[in-house]
């Protein structure tokens, strides 16, 4: 946890339902607590989806998140928070708030509104908070590659919700420099009824995003043309079926929000041992969630933590222009702490990546520099591809190198590691057919023509692994 995070742990008090708020230093304090007292700030939120997007409601939107800000702020002091920040002696430029709420009655407080309350005390830094509840530590699916990565349209056709196909295309175009790394391979499910969303889930995910529709404590996933209602907790099921993914992504709208029988579905999936969950807390456009999505996925293409994606995120809904700029609160993410979701995996591997990069640069160089033409004598042949007769294995063996260190990804199901290891192969073929020309050139015969097609194939496959492996080298550690 870096030195920029402050931690408080929420919970209700039975005797006189009050919140006790317990800071990580300092002592504990109480207030009084209604859960009607924020379903106003739900409704409202509600209402900006599905009829107050006019450019003149600006002012009064304004006035209404800062009265809910205030209300929160009540709830949790900000000022104390304030003197722990302080205390923590952070230079950071963001400062991260992370609630533990502990009863699943507090999850329909928006927390996400103390941001304001705290950036007019820490003036020119940004505050983000996020949730955490208390779950098991359980095992992961492993980072090494692929990292598999399932977008899952679950989105009912009977019932409006977000845009799967844009945010499925932005999604990709966002991790699409770890895709050509080998180090993320996305899988599309589309018409993700019930069924085959638990039997695509079967296979061990690194992340997965799903679309569907939600209300508190409930989600509602396609059947046929209609929808099919499963709750938090039955929802929550899918995840358990073995290693668990790092991250869960549910563009689904109320999935923060719980009901009196059932909690909200974010934190259902978070309390089955998934470290980090991001829901929704009302419901919210479909162009605002791809804005967020687009701008979490890009940092997460980074390689950076889901905290530090999910402040970028918002910050950039905060500076949207479009009138419903309190949809920055809506989405809501409990995480554990440093959960990245794509990491960089190279490790000792990095070397090795770099030092098979200089020699294929070095090897096009040399080859791309071997130009025969017809007035080539036998000696003129001999001179000229001298080095590359002498040492014809070197090259060879460095493509066999390269075919060994993407064996295991392969075997993985990489496509990446697939396709490096099949044009390294090629690479081989064409070499020794190349050399074989070389060795055997006659002057007045077709060895320059057989020569100059393997160079050419050569001079393609180095090219392309070249790419592949720098691609790669941009995520090494």
């Amino acid at each position: 946890m870096t030195d920029a995070t402050v931690c408080l742990r929420v919970e209700l008090r039975a005797a006189d339902n009050a919140v006790v708020v317990l800071p990580e230093r300092g002592e504990a304090f109480s207030s009084s607590f209604k859960e009607l007292d924020f379903s106003n700030w739900h409704l409202w939120l509600q209402h900006q989806v599905h009829g107050s997007d006019k450019p003149g409601k600006q002012p009064e939107f304004r006035g209404t998140i800062e009265k809910w800000a205030a209300e929160v702020n009540r709830v949790i002091c900000a000022d104390e928070i304030l003197r722990q920040v302080e205390s923590s002696d952070s230079a950071s430029q963001v400062i991260f708030l992370r609630i533990e709420v502990v009863d699943k009655e507090l999850d329909n407080i928006p927390w996400e509104l103390l941001t304001l309350p705290l950036e007019k005390k820490l003036s020119d830094r940004q505050v983000c908070v996020y949730r955490a509840v208390s779950s098991p530590v359980l095992p992961t699916t492993s980072p090494a590659p692929p990292q598999l990565v399932l977008l899952a349209d679950s989105a009912p056709p009977s019932i409006p919700s977000v845009n799967f196909s844009l945010e499925s295309k932005s999604i990709q175009h966002r991790l699409n420099a770890l895709d050509a790394a080998g180090l993320v391979q996305v899988l599309i499910c589309e018409n993700a009824h019930y069924s085959k969303l638990h039997q695509a889930m079967e296979t061990p995910m690194r992340a997965i995003h799903v679309a569907a529709h939600g209300l508190a404590g409930q989600v509602y996933l396609r059947e046929g043309t209609q929808h099919h209602s499963v709750d938090s907790k039955a929802f929550a099921e899918f995840f358990k079926q073995g290693t668990r993914p790092v991250a869960v992504m549910l563009s689904i709208c109320n999935s923060a929000q719980g009901a009196p029988r059932a909690p909200a579905v974010a934190r259902a999936v978070a309390e089955a041992g998934v470290a980090a969950v991001l829901g929704m807390y009302s419901s919210i456009t479909a162009e605002a969630a791809l804005l967020f999505f687009d701008s979490l996925y890009q940092a997460l293409g980074r390689c950076v933590d889901l905290p530090a994606a999910y402040a970028e995120a918002v910050a950039t809904m905060r500076d949207t222009t479009y009138p419903n700029s309190g949809f920055w609160s809506v989405p809501v993410l409990y995480s554990q702490e440093n959960v990245i979701p794509f990491p960089k995996t190279l490790g000792d591997l990095g070397s090795r990546y770099r030092r098979l990069a200089d020699e294929l640069s070095e090897f096009e160089t040399g080859v791309r520099a071997i130009q025969p033409w017809e007035g080539w004598s036998i000696d003129t042949w001999r001179l000229e591809t001298m080095d590359l007769r002498q040492d014809p294995g070197r090259l060879a063996l460095s493509l066999e190198e390269l075919i060994r260190l993407v064996r295991h990804e392969s075997r993985a199901g990489s496509k990446w590691a697939e396709d490096v290891s099949r044009s390294a192969q090629a690479g081989i073929a064409a070499f020794r057919r190349m050399v074989e020309y070389a060795d055997r050139a006659v002057a007045g015969t077709n060895s320059i023509a057989g020569f100059r097609q393997c160079r050419d194939e050569l001079l393609t496959v180095l090219g392309r692994l070249y790419r592949a492996v720098s691609a790669r080298l941009r995520f090494a550690d």
